[in-house]
């Protein structure tokens, strides 16, 4: 199965300021998506049964758990995107950001470390077709 990354232009925002820059991103396959849904169940049901350890508090924390698992991985497992690279510059300090490989879930909401800053990250309006750069196996 081959995983075709593709090149797109975004735009940090802040509240009066915006920056240019681009993402790589890989479209995931059916086995991917399928990985990402386990892996989030898997997270929030083992904090589930991690909270039976606690009086009182279980009768609460492990039926959230286990309903919030299943809504957490409904929603890794219908998201189709990922970010492996991307290249940004903070709107209101202007230095360089790199985005956290993550799935691609627009906006992006970030916070930038030099100045703690916050801005959303969106595709880049003027520049929605992607240019496929490589695929792998």
């Amino acid at each position: 199965m081959s995983r075709e990354i593709s090149q797109i232009g975004i735009v940090a925002q802040s509240s009066q300021k915006t920056a240019s820059g681009f993402a790589r991103i890989q479209t995931l396959g059916p086995s991917d998506r399928i990985k990402n849904a386990l892996r989030q169940l898997g997270l929030y049901w083992g904090i589930g049964l991690f909270c039976v350890l606690f009086p009182l508090l279980h009768f609460i924390l492990v039926p959230f758990f286990l309903i919030f698992g299943v809504f957490m991985s409904v929603r890794a497992g219908v998201v189709d995107r990922e970010l492996v690279d991307s290249s940004v510059a903070c709107p209101e300090c202007g230095k360089p950001f790199q985005l956290k490989t993550a799935l691609a879930r627009w906006p992006l909401n970030e916070v930038c470390q030099s100045c703690r800053w916050s801005f959303a990250i969106l595709p880049d309006s003027r520049n929605l077709s992607a240019q496929k750069i490589s695929s792998r196996g």
